[in-house]
């Protein structure tokens, strides 16, 4: 995977698998104008499902995931992470660990560092 856009492409492939897996119904929007990647069916209802991909790390080692967004369907323009606009954070990191972050438990809007703060929410 070179591009980021197939990496994400990867990234949504393994969160529909992971959804599937579990006996979630997945739902995929037809465009990509909104700001969530899936929709997936759980005992609580609908959710939104935004789903990131990450291979960068930090000075500690810690993954960082990049929240906002830069160009794409929105122009030039950069996009800040709403954690109101979703309701979980799908992360696949390359060393292929999934995390499953509820939205309100997010305090940032920019990059995210996948440190003890967020171990309780990875799945895989």
């Amino acid at each position: 995977a070179s591009t980021s856009k197939k990496k994400g492409d990867i990234g949504l492939g393994r969160a529909i698998a992971w959804y599937t897996s579990k006996g979630y119904t997945v739902c995929l929007p037809l465009t990509d104008s909104q700001e969530y990647d899936l929709v997936v069916e759980t005992d609580l209802g609908l959710k939104k499902v935004q789903v990131k991909t990450t291979e960068h790390r930090n000075k500690y080692k810690k993954f960082v995931v990049e929240l906002r967004t830069k160009g794409g369907t929105r122009g030039d323009k950069v996009c800040f992470f709403d954690k109101s606009k979703s309701d979980v954070l799908f992360v696949v990191t390359a060393d292929d660990e999934y995390y499953c972050i509820p939205c309100q438990e997010l305090d940032v809007i920019s990059n995210l560092h996948l440190g003890d703060k967020y171990v309780e929410y990875k799945v895989k």
